[in-house]
């Protein structure tokens, strides 16, 4: 009986040469772009990277703001208790 899924892939040398060899570019084929190569690509997804996250986590800093200030004026004792504040600056 034959095996039917091929020889074992992890009993291969890992550390083995891979060998690639060079197609001809087709359409509808996903080739790199020989002009801007992965530096172009990292830079295409750091823009847009940098248009989905940089207004997040500017929102979360102006949370984590507002959210200290209130814990600031509702829980001044808890967290001078927590070490987060001083007790100075908690007027306890």
């Amino acid at each position: 009986m034959s095996d039917r899924y091929g020889s074992d892939g992890l009993s291969r040398n890992p550390n083995a040469r891979k060998r690639w060899t060079e197609q001809p570019a087709e359409k509808g084929r996903v080739v790199e772009c020989a002009t801007t190569g992965f530096v172009g690509a990292l830079f295409k997804f750091l823009g847009v990277f940098a248009l989905t996250q940089i207004p997040l986590s500017i929102a979360e800093g102006v949370l984590g703001v507002l959210l200290f200030g209130f814990f600031t004026r509702v829980a001044p004792a808890e967290l001078a208790r927590l070490g987060v504040i001083t007790k100075e600056a908690a007027h306890v």
